[in-house]
């Protein structure tokens, strides 16, 4: 995206799964993801250097591109800072200060799988398919932080879209998906997305 618009996605690793997804349904995407740095200005990752100087990279490219819509994206439970979202709410000031008629939407979750979707399925002999759903049983943790970005959107006025509520029901989970003619998990490891993965996710969110 080398003219003002189109969609930013900013995220970690999670994030750029996310990103393979979008740019499979549109191709005015720019990606700003970093292993391990989430969207969150001013924020310091103890075990990864950079994350804030990334952060304030990200910030000035945003005012100087002017997406149309920007999209936020982390694995958040790996971040324990306990004003992580305080820091997250300042982060969307800033966007909508550098871009005021941007779309933020800040995407929660996706599934977990212990101790990889792969691995529960070859271990618990389970044939994949297209259709398949299996019980997460990180299911509850995962909605309770939901809970609390939607919460965050909500007082901050943006969007908030759950890939946790577009793979599941209940508490069971999409954990196949038949993409290109091929059946593929939805996740190629504990919850990055696989190319089929990010296309349901990102099919739901452009909706």
């Amino acid at each position: 995206m080398n003219e003002k618009g189109g969609i930013l996605v900013w995220g970690d690793s999670h994030a750029a799964a996310l990103a393979n997804g979008i740019l499979q349904l549109r191709t005015d995407l720019v990606q700003f993801t970093a292993n391990s740095c989430p969207p969150v200005a001013e924020l310091d990752v103890a075990w990864r250097a950079g994350c804030r100087e990334i952060g304030e990279h990200v910030l000035g490219e945003i005012r100087r591109l002017q997406p149309r819509d920007v999209v936020l994206h982390a694995y958040w439970t790996l971040y324990e800072d306990p004003a992580l979202l305080d820091k997250l709410k300042r982060t969307v000031e800033h966007i909508r200060s550098a871009v005021p008629a941007s779309r933020i939407t800040i995407v929660g979750s996706v599934p977990r799988w212990k101790p990889s979707l792969p691995e529960y399925l070859v271990r618990e002999r389970i044939r994949l398919d297209a259709e398949l759903y299996i019980r997460n049983s990180a299911s509850d943790e995962l909605l309770g932080l939901d809970d609390s970005l939607k919460t965050l959107s909500e007082q901050s006025l943006v969007r908030f879209f759950s890939p946790f509520a577009a793979l599941c029901v209940g508490r069971s989970c999409r954990a196949g998906v038949e993409h290109h003619g091929v059946i593929m998990p939805t996740a190629w490891d504990y919850g990055h997305l696989t190319e089929g993965g990010a296309w349901l996710v990102a099919k739901a969110l452009s909706e």
